[in-house]
């Protein structure tokens, strides 16, 4: 396998630091890994995308934070957010840990260094908070006055609009991409599903025979054996969506240590490697 590392300087961000959009071409890919119902290898397609900034604070490097951006009621700025319809008008509230600092806890999932070990999918964004200051794509991935979130350039790490079966046991492929120079090692999945559309994470249904848990897949082990981009597959789960054209927020976790919440919340001193990615699926 060869890889190159060409540098593009990302221009009209709206900050005064350069910010680097680093390019890694990977022109083969490794078999998949030995892990806990891994699948077939990916191609990456033409590129791996990390936005980075070029920032240093003193002689420390800006931090390679990474966040989701399902919405978050308890935000910096201030004002709740609505889940259901997203942007509102008047809806269901939402209540889902997403920024770090304000309102915590329950803190919102917060990767330390984002582009060191793994992410999911072929891009990761870096961002400082959820809902404020430096984010490498241009945009927060919330902006709470506005009742706006999902604006993560970078989620890309599985289908954003999967089909889940009502009460039918499903497992859901995802990417996960290590760059060059990476170790192997091992990483967490974890997958969190508004089934009730309440708003938040954390509650069980009642399928015939089964329960469909808001914490639908809890700290899944992979393998990762190195430089690559490879394709796993999620242990089986059930989902309770009786109406699958209904929206919903889910959101997928890839960290270095386990979760430890049915919320979808982070640990208090943030994960240290991986990348949070939540989705808005209707359909």
């Amino acid at each position: 396998m060869s890889t190159r590392h060409p540098l593009r300087l990302a221009m009209g961000l709206g900050v005064t630091a350069a910010v680097l959009l680093i390019v890694l071409s990977m022109s083969a890919l490794s078999s998949a890994p030995a892990a806990v119902q891994p699948a077939a290898a990916t191609s990456p397609g033409s590129a791996n995308l990390i936005w980075l900034p070029n920032i240093c604070v003193g002689a420390t490097r800006w931090p390679h934070f990474d966040l989701g951006d399902a919405p978050d009621s308890t935000n910096t700025v201030g004002p709740a957010m609505t889940v259901y319809p997203i942007g509102g008008p008047s809806g269901t509230v939402a209540d889902f840990p997403t920024v770090f600092a304000t309102g915590s806890p329950p803190y919102g999932p917060r990767h330390h260094d984002a582009t060191a070990r793994y992410w999911l999918g072929q891009a990761v964004s870096i961002e400082r908070e959820a809902d404020t200051g430096f984010d490498a794509d241009g945009v927060n991935n919330l902006v709470p006055e506005l009742d706006r979130p999902d604006l993560d350039k970078a989620d890309d790490g599985v289908n954003p609009n999967p089909v889940l079966p009502h009460c039918q046991r499903t497992q859901l492929d995802f990417t996960v991409t290590v760059p060059p120079g990476a170790p192997a090692g091992q990483a967490y999945v974890n997958l969190w599903f508004d089934w009730d559309r309440s708003g938040r994470w954390g509650e069980l249904s009642d399928c015939p025979g089964a329960t469909a848990n808001e914490w639908a897949v809890p700290n899944q082990v992979i393998a990762l054996p190195g430089p690559g981009t490879y394709r796993f597959q999620t242990r089986a789960f059930y989902p309770y969506n009786p109406n699958p054209s209904q929206c919903l927020w889910w959101r997928i976790t890839l960290s270095d240590s386990f979760a430890t919440n049915n919320d979808g919340r982070g640990p208090a001193n943030g994960y240290r490697f991986g990348e949070t990615e939540d989705y808005y699926s209707c359909g």
